[in-house]
């Protein structure tokens, strides 16, 4: 009877303690990732390129790399929002022609900035990001991007600035009518469910 009784005690574990105890085997498939760090350190690239853009003396360059690092070490904060305003202020004040290549650029940039510091917000370092993760939000950052440059380069064309290819503003023009129109119809759809 007694071995019988320590024979349960050792398969049901009762006996040892929760320490003792081995863990059950867990396993989770998941597809391709990145490390969290690696995110980061785009972001730190994708700073770098944005302020390479409009930095024109020393001393914007000490500011921007000052601003860059408190972004890269709180992005869940309102670090990468400031950064984004000051490089607009930077290129306001340093750019006679705002609808210059330069500031198409800092669009997407900034723009892309805020979206990783977003996705990355609260993670620690060494995490991992599935692929999957990041479809929908590259999807958003596309689109998002496609309707904000044809606003930009159609307000350019409607501004007269200087374009060396004119055509490019009708097309622009014409992008965001095909925009405002299938925007359209999906809340017609939408009010319609």
């Amino acid at each position: 009877m007694r071995r019988r009784r320590e024979r349960l005690l050792r398969t049901l574990q009762i006996n040892r303690s929760a320490a003792e105890r081995p863990l059950p085997r867990v396993t989770i498939s998941t597809g391709g990732w990145l490390p969290c760090w690696s995110l980061r350190a785009l972001i730190g690239l994708v700073g770098l390129g944005c302020l390479a853009i409009f930095a024109v003396n020393p001393v914007i360059w000490v500011i921007g790399l000052a601003g860059l690092v408190v972004v890269l070490a709180q992005p869940a904060s309102i670090a990468p929002a400031s950064y984004a305003l000051g490089l607009a202020i930077v290129m306001l004040v340093t750019t006679p022609d705002p609808f210059a290549v330069r500031g198409f650029l800092l669009l997407l940039g900034i723009h892309l900035l805020i979206i990783l510091c977003s996705l990355i917000a609260d993670l620690p370092l060494m995490a991992r990001v599935e692929l999957a993760a990041l479809a929908r939000p590259a999807r958003r950052f596309v689109v998002i991007q496609l309707s904000c440059q044809g606003l930009a380069l159609a307000a350019a064309w409607l501004a007269g600035a200087d374009q060396t290819l004119p055509w490019i503003g009708v097309v622009a023009v014409a992008g965001l009518v095909v925009l405002v129109w299938t925007l359209a119809l999906r809340l017609r759809m939408a009010d319609a469910d």
